[in-house]
C-alpha cells in the first residue's frame, strides 16, 4: 500500500526498513573506507568539508607529498627493475624462433608484459588523482550526487536497496581482493599491491554510485506505478510527477559526466585480462595435466595460489554488467509507464497538461538518446551481460592457448 505522496506504508514499509538501513550503512562503509584509504595514501587534493557537506580542493603539504612520492618511487624500482631488465635482455634473443620456444623465456616475456601493463595503469591512475582538472571534475560530480541524494530524500522519502545480490557480489569481491593482497605480501610485489588498492578505491566509489543510481530509478518506477493506479491524480501528485521528470534529467546529465571520468579506469579493469590469463592458464594446466595431485590436492593448491586472482577481476566485470542490465530493465519499465500515463491523460487540455506533455517529451527523448548505462573503454561499448560473456569466452580461449603452447614446448623437449 502507498500513501498519497507515493511512499510505501504499512507492512511493506516494515519489510523495507532493513533494506533502507542496509543501503545506508553499506554506502557509508564503502564511501568512508575509500575516502580514508585515499587520504592515507597522500594522493590527490580532494577533501570532504564536514561543515558544508561537500567536497573541495585542498592542496597537500609539500613535505607530505615528498614523503609519499619517495615511497612510491621505491615501490616502482623494487618491482620493475627485474622485469624491465628481463624484457631488455630476452626480447632481442626472442627474435630467434628456437630460442623463443624455451618455456622459461616465454613465461619471462609474458610476465614482463603484464608487469609493464600494471606499471602503466598505476601511473595513469596516479596521474588522474594528482591532476587538478580531474580533481575538479570529480568534486563537481560528487557534489551533484550529494545534492541529488538530498533532493531524493525530500521528494521520495528514504530509498531502499535495489538488488541485494549486487551487494553480496561486492562483499565477495572485497574478500577476494583482500586475499589477493595477502598472497602478494610474501613476494613483496608492492607496486602490484598499490595498483590493486588504487583500482579498488575507484571501483568502490563507482559501486556506491551504482547502488544509489539503481535505488533512484527504482523509486521513480514505484511512484509512476502508484500514479497510474489513481483514478484521478490530484495536483500534488501531478506536481510531484513533474519534479521526478526534472530530477531524472538532472541525474542523467550527471551520469554522462561521471561516465567520462570513469572510462579511463574501466580500461584498466578490462586490461586485467592479462593477469587473468596467467591465473586461469595455471588452473587449466593443473586440472588437465597435473597427475601428481588428487582432486582435493588440486583444489587446495588452487585455493591457496589462484582462486582470488581468477575470480576477483571477473566479479568486477560481472558487477558492472549486472548493473547495466538492471538499469536497462528499469528504464524500459519507465518508458512503458510514461506511455500508460500519456494514453490515460490524452483527453486533458489544461495548462498543467501542456506542461506535462512538454516535460514528458523531453523525458522520453532523454531515455532513448541518453540512456543510463555503464560504458567500458569508450562511449560506444556498453558493459552489459553479453559483453561480460564475450569477455569470459575470450579469456578462456586465450588461457587454453597459453597452456597449449607451454605443453607443446614440453612435448618436443624444448623446455
Amino acid at each position: 500500500m502507498m500513501s498519497q505522496s507515493g511512499i510505501i506504508v504499512g507492512p511493506e514499509n516494515t519489510n523495507h526498513k532493513w533494506h533502507q538501513r542496509l543501503l545506508r550503512w553499506s554506502l557509508l562503509g564503502i564511501c568512508w573506507t575509500s575516502y580514508i584509504v585515499y587520504r592515507g595514501l597522500v594522493i590527490g587534493q580532494i577533501k570532504y568539508d564536514f561543515d558544508q557537506n561537500r567536497f573541495g580542493i585542498y592542496p597537500r603539504y609539500i613535505w607530505t607529498k615528498l614523503f609519499a612520492r619517495t615511497l612510491l618511487l621505491t615501490a616502482v624500482l623494487h618491482d620493475s627493475l627485474l622485469y624491465v631488465s628481463l624484457a631488455i635482455f630476452t626480447l632481442p634473443f626472442a627474435q630467434n624462433y628456437e630460442y623463443f620456444q624455451d618455456n622459461k623465456v616465454f613465461i619471462a616475456v609474458f610476465l614482463s608484459l603484464v608487469m609493464h601493463v600494471f606499471i602503466w595503469s598505476t601511473i595513469l591512475m596516479l596521474n588522474f588523482l594528482r591532476s587538478l582538472t580531474w580533481n575538479r571534475s570529480f568534486v563537481q560530480v560528487a557534489n551533484e550526487v550529494i545534492k541529488v541524494v538530498a533532493l531524493m530524500e525530500n521528494l521520495m522519502g528514504p530509498v531502499h536497496l535495489e538488488g541485494i545480490y549486487l551487494l553480496i557480489i561486492f562483499v565477495l569481491l572485497l574478500k577476494l581482493t583482500a586475499l589477493q593482497l595477502v598472497n602478494m605480501i610474501p613476494y613483496k610485489k608492492y607496486f602490484v599491491m598499490l595498483n590493486l588498492v588504487l583500482l579498488m578505491i575507484f571501483f568502490s566509489v563507482y559501486v556506491a554510485y551504482q547502488l544509489l543510481l539503481l535505488c533512484w530509478v527504482a523509486s521513480f518506477t514505484r511512484y509512476l506505478e502508484f500514479y497510474l493506479r489513481q483514478p484521478v491524480p490530484n495536483k500534488k501528485q501531478h506536481s510531484k510527477l513533474l519534479q521526478i521528470m526534472r530530477l531524472y534529467s538532472r541525474i542523467s546529465n550527471n551520469h554522462f559526466r561521471i561516465t567520462k571520468l570513469w572510462l579511463p579506469i574501466s580500461r584498466m579493469i578490462f586490461s586485467d585480462i592479462l593477469m587473468l590469463i596467467i591465473h586461469w592458464g595455471a588452473v587449466f594446466k593443473c586440472i588437465l595435466f597435473n597427475h601428481e595431485l588428487d582432486a582435493w590436492g588440486k583444489w587446495k593448491w588452487l585455493q591457496r595460489h589462484h582462486i582470488s586472482g581468477c575470480l576477483a577481476p571477473l566479479l568486477r566485470m560481472l558487477f558492472i554488467g549486472l548493473c547495466s542490465n538492471h538499469l536497462a530493465k528499469l528504464e524500459r519499465l519507465l518508458s512503458l509507464q510514461l506511455l500508460g500515463i500519456d494514453l490515460r491523460n490524452n483527453q486533458l487540455q489544461d495548462i498543467m497538461e501542456y506542461k506535462f506533455r512538454y516535460l514528458q517529451l523531453g523525458f522520453d527523448l532523454q531515455l532513448r538518446s541518453q540512456p543510463i548505462r555503464n560504458k567500458i573503454m569508450n562511449l560506444h561499448h556498453i558493459c552489459d551481460n553479453p559483453f561480460v560473456l564475450e569477455f569470459i569466452i575470450c579469456l578462456m580461449l586465450n588461457s587454453l592457448n597459453c597452456v597449449q603452447h607451454v605443453m607443446n614446448i614440453k612435448q618436443y623437449g624444448m623446455d
